[in-house]
């Protein structure tokens, strides 16, 4: 599978705006990133800052959201960086729409969107399990992990690699409750419309301010610094 074919890139028109939705493919696949899907997903956000769009949602099919990174290779842990900073500086609203399991990188992928829309039943999981499967942590998923929650329950997220799961979705419950089981429709009209007038350099600015500490870490970094 060439990685032209790893994400599709749509759009929804709904009252004159249009959304960019893109989808993680194929269905039979845990959407691993290696460098190549990371640099096609970074291809498609371009297409949609290009195409002018007023939000976006990302998605898969198949059970699977994210495996995480591609250990049987060397994991593109610079490359996820970057593609960190870019999505930061999106200049309209995201979304992440997951139906499945969501682990490592891919959980750290959906935690990077605006709002997190989760199904309400089975297969439906999140987990940070770097440290579970004997893997570093990679310090900006951890800023990520602290940037959005408290104290407690980014330990339980980091450390002890909690499932997140249906129906109480504990240890991030307030987080997405005011949107569990939300069809893409439902996504549209209730969270992404109504944004609309503050699409521009401006909302990127207000994320990266709520961010600090993830925007700490991903800026560039001087020739020869280390990670």
């Amino acid at each position: 599978m060439g990685s032209d074919d790893s994400v599709s890139y749509d759009t929804i028109v709904k009252g004159g705006h249009k959304f960019a939705v893109l989808t993680l493919k194929p269905a039979d696949s845990r959407h691993l990133f290696t460098k190549e899907l990371i640099g096609e997903y970074s291809k498609r956000l371009q297409q949609a800052v290009g195409d002018n769009v007023q939000g976006l949602i990302t998605t898969h099919q198949g059970n699977w959201f994210s495996g995480g990174f591609d250990y049987h290779s060397a994991p593109p842990v610079e490359d996820f960086r970057k593609l960190i900073a870019e999505f930061i500086q999106l200049p309209f609203p995201t979304v992440a729409y997951i139906r499945g399991r969501a682990y490592g990188a891919g959980f750290t992928l959906a935690l990077l969107h605006d709002y997190l829309v989760l199904s309400n039943n089975s297969p439906l999981s999140l987990r940070q399990d770097e440290l579970a499967n004997g893997h570093e942590l990679p310090p900006y998923a951890v800023a990520l992990v602290r940037d959005k929650f408290q104290l407690l329950a980014s330990l339980e997220l980091l450390v002890s690699s909690a499932y997140v799961t249906a129906p109480k979705f504990a240890p991030i419950t307030e987080y997405v409750n005011p949107y569990v089981g939300w069809t893409v429709d439902e996504v549209v009209n209730k969270l992404l419309q109504p944004l609309v007038g503050l699409v521009g350099r401006n909302y990127g600015s207000v994320r990266k301010i709520l961010l600090p500490q993830v925007c700490q870490l991903v800026k560039p970094k001087p020739a020869g610094s280390r990670l």
